[in-house]
């Protein structure tokens, strides 16, 4: 229950005028707290708006209804006002759910935990969202039209590097195709020209609120090659490679004008690695936080990013420890 909507329903609840409960409510300035205010007002909202805001608190200063409906909001602020079910999430346990959770029962009598999605994960069960997709009906349906004039076909068998198929793409022709038949999407398919199908990989990756500003500097970035996977580093992934190789190029790209430009391998450390009192605080947070290979790169990318708003080419150790806090909620 936000702060503005509580102080509404607290008025409606207790039988007052609805111009009451909007009187106060609009007074609310709704803003997040700061990050030293959190702890100063417990997280709420109404306590800072009574200490700072002098209009709203000579209001309800002035009458013992408003005092007694502030009283019950700041006690309700942060609630639940409702419950909802995930349209599609399935809760999976090693025993009935019954011993780990408690359960109730929805409108239409599906059993549903009274958890949300994140203490399910706390008290060690596993969550998954099983969702539908017509796309899937559609070639289901399709490969039992093509089976009646070519018996043995499968669609498991379609080869995933079909030339035929990225010439339709790459011409715009993408209506039905799943997450590429959008207007964006459509013309971003014809100035791409997907050659093979990690192409149409990094097209979703990209074309994403935030990273969509950087498609067509992606489009000037060379491709990572195998002379780039073959100097991959102790531990280093394909992936991890093409994502630090392709970073560094786009920076220099965007930095130097240099299309086509390819860094050698100091540069690319130089961009995509933090400094050496960097690297050893990331070390130390992984062995203290028990964190997994992923839980790396997130923060290395965060903090990559972070250098990059800072107007810095190398990640320092304040870099790290800053993407460590966002990525975690902990700070060293």
């Amino acid at each position: 229950m936000g702060a503005k909507s509580v102080v509404r329903d607290v008025a409606r609840v207790m039988g007052m005028p609805y111009n009451d409960g909007d009187r106060l409510s609009k007074l609310i300035d709704p803003k997040p707290l700061e990050k030293e205010d959190k702890k100063t007002y417990e997280g709420s909202i109404l306590r800072r708006e009574w200490d700072k805001n002098t209009e709203l608190h000579d209001l309800i200063e002035a009458s013992s209804s408003y005092q007694d409906l502030w009283r019950s909001a700041l006690a309700l602020e942060g609630l639940n006002r409702n419950v909802g079910i995930h349209a599609a999430g399935i809760v999976i346990g090693d025993r009935p759910l019954d011993e780990h959770v408690p359960l109730t029962r929805g409108n239409e009598g599906e059993v549903v935990t009274q958890y949300d999605m994140g203490a399910i994960t706390e008290v060690g069960l596993l969550k998954m969202d099983f969702l539908g997709l017509k796309n899937l009906t559609v070639i289901h349906e399709a490969g039992g039209h093509i089976r009646r004039h070519t018996p043995g076909f499968q669609i498991e068998t379609v080869p995933l590097d079909d030339q035929a198929t990225f010439d339709t793409l790459n011409r715009g022709e993408t209506l039905g195709v799943f997450q590429l038949e959008s207007g964006g999407m459509v013309e971003t398919c014809r100035k791409y020209q997907i050659e093979k199908i990690d192409d149409i990989i990094d097209l979703l990756a990209v074309y994403r609120p935030g990273a969509m500003q950087f498609i067509d500097l992606m489009l000037d970035v060379p491709a990572v090659d195998e002379a780039d996977l073959s100097a991959r580093g102790d531990g280093e992934s394909s992936a991890t490679v093409r994502t630090r190789v392709t970073a560094a190029r786009a920076v220099q790209i965007e930095r130097q004008g240099k299309p086509n430009a390819r860094l050698n391998p100091d540069e690319v450390d130089r961009h995509a690695r933090p400094d050496e009192a960097g690297a050893q605080l990331l070390k130390q947070a992984m062995a203290r936080l028990s964190l997994t290979g992923r839980a790396y790169h997130r923060i290395l990318k965060v903090a990559r990013s972070i250098a990059d708003l800072a107007g810095i080419e190398q990640i320092s150790s304040a870099h790290v420890a800053e993407a460590i806090h966002y990525r975690r909620g902990l700070a060293d």
